[in-house]
């Protein structure tokens, strides 16, 4: 699982906008609240685990956040709600 978490944070790194936005209506409020993120975008790893991150831009810097991974589809269907 290490490599693999690796390897998305090597694409992540290479294009950041690599993932899918999340649209702004399916964005758990924890994330607005707890990391104040106004973009959220999913990494789809292999067994259906997912990478959360954000974009957080400067003037000419883009940092993205890895805010949560998830091992289980059910995990990740509860926080999103679906």
């Amino acid at each position: 699982m290490f490599g693999l978490i690796n390897r998305a944070m090597d694409n992540i790194e290479k294009n950041v906008f690599c993932g899918i936005q999340v649209p702004k209506r399916q964005m758990p409020k924890e994330y607005v609240r707890d990391y104040h993120a106004d973009n959220i975008w999913k990494y789809d790893l292999p067994r259906g685990w997912r990478l959360i991150y954000t974009i957080e831009g400067g003037e000419a810097i883009v940092v993205s956040i890895i805010l949560e991974w998830f091992f289980s589809h059910k995990e990740y269907d509860r926080r999103f709600g679906y």
